[in-house]
């Protein structure tokens, strides 16, 4: 076992060693401080967000908080990009326990995320759509759709970063 052990080391050492791509450069504007502001429901929001790059620069690891009228939520989320689906990922879990998985993709200054997510037992699925108005802003919208209907404004807003 040890001499297996030890070649497959020997043989991963030998591997060159994968460096970010363009698909990576496109998340660099997503690295630092945010401050969102928008509305949900109905109710007015202001969510802060910290984005950085975990080591090798492969992903973005941000935390977030936003104050609610039960009490702070925070949040984590994972932003990467998966080559073999030519696609973005991102996955969130919040102290509510909610989580989410995400896939996205980018045309310009747009990128389109899509999920799945359970909201009281009933699957829904979830749109959101970012669109960067500046390397320091961008707008947003989330929507969901139940069943295959139509899909409903669930939260929108912007998003501008610290200087």
């Amino acid at each position: 076992m040890l001499a297996i052990s030890l070649l497959a080391g020997s043989a991963w050492s030998q591997t060159p060693r994968p460096t970010p791509g363009l698909e990576q450069s496109r998340l660099e504007n997503l690295a630092g401080r945010w401050t969102i502001e928008g509305e949900s429901g109905g109710d007015r929001f202001t969510r802060t967000e910290t984005c950085e790059w975990f080591a090798g620069r492969f992903h973005l690891i941000c935390q977030s908080e936003v104050a609610s009228a039960t009490g702070a939520v925070k949040g984590q989320s994972i932003i990467g990009y998966d080559p073999g689906e030519s696609t973005y990922t991102f996955y969130f879990i919040s102290s509510t326990g909610t989580g989410i998985f995400m896939r996205g993709t980018v045309a310009g200054p747009v990128w389109t995320w899509n999920g799945e997510l359970r909201v009281g037992g009933e699957p829904m699925k979830a749109r959101t759509t970012i669109t960067d108005q500046s390397p320091t802003s961008y707008i947003f919208k989330m929507e969901g759709s139940f069943g295959g209907g139509p899909w409903i404004l669930l939260e929108e807003g912007r998003g501008t970063k610290a200087q």
